[in-house]
């Protein structure tokens, strides 16, 4: 009884193992060049601004911190640290269990911070600083969220009144300073100088019967609406 041999011929083994082999090194070659996805572009002033205005769950503006945080860059929230203490304005709202959060690219050129708890006054004020190439130093911004706009956190009409001294569109006039887009830290810290008496000078007298009727949460709102205003 004869077998039939299913074996190939040797010439046909080596022929199949060396088309096998640039398959391989042609695999491995172009394999980078077709997988790797493409950078993501490095964020900024404007593409955050982008982000914010548009929610792909809901189709409209970024509503909280909390919204805000899944649709940031993997970049952006992998890189943070937490604040247990702090000089600010807002020291207060820090606590052990919910500290301040800031949030870095990889570069430090956008970083990105917020109060951790969603309780406290101002937490739905998130601030950036964003490094500008056209005058090597970094803007501040600050965005008020729609969450924080819904609760009425805002100032009163009466608080609010400051264009009679610092002009329109509170850009300022003559020696009294601009307030819009000020860092809202710098411009709580100067109400409450001024409350307790640590300012000095004829404008600051004018100031002192405003900031005595505003407490913490009023100057908390103060500066975030003066920071979320154009410059």
């Amino acid at each position: 009884m004869s077998v039939l041999s299913l074996s190939r011929p040797r010439w046909w083994r080596a022929w199949a193992a060396g088309v096998l082999a640039v398959q391989l090194a042609a695999l491995v070659v172009l394999w980078p060049a077709r997988a790797a996805a493409p950078a993501p572009a490095p964020i900024d002033d404007a593409s955050f601004r982008a982000l914010l205005q548009n929610d792909p769950g809901t189709g409209h503006p970024v509503d909280s911190v909390q919204a805000m945080l899944p649709l940031l860059p993997r970049a952006l929230r992998t890189n943070f640290t937490l604040v247990y203490d702090s000089r600010s304005p807002f020291k207060d709202q820090i606590t052990p269990s919910a500290p301040r959060v800031i949030l870095f690219t990889d570069d430090g050129r956008f970083i990105l911070t917020f109060i951790g708890d969603p309780s406290a006054p101002g937490h739905d004020l998130v601030e950036t600083m964003s490094f500008d190439d056209d005058t090597a130093q970094f803007k501040l911004t600050a965005y008020v969220l729609p969450a924080a706009k819904r609760i009425g956190w805002a100032p009163s009409p009466a608080a609010a009144n400051c264009a009679g001294c610092h002009g329109a569109g509170l850009r300022g006039q003559g020696n009294i300073p601009g307030l819009a887009g000020r860092s809202p830290s710098y411009l709580a810290r100067q109400l409450y100088d001024i409350q307790a008496g640590a300012r000095a000078g004829q404008a600051v007298q004018v100031m002192r019967g405003v900031a005595a009727r505003l407490d913490e949460r009023d100057i908390i709102a103060v500066a975030a609406y003066l920071a979320s205003l154009e410059p």
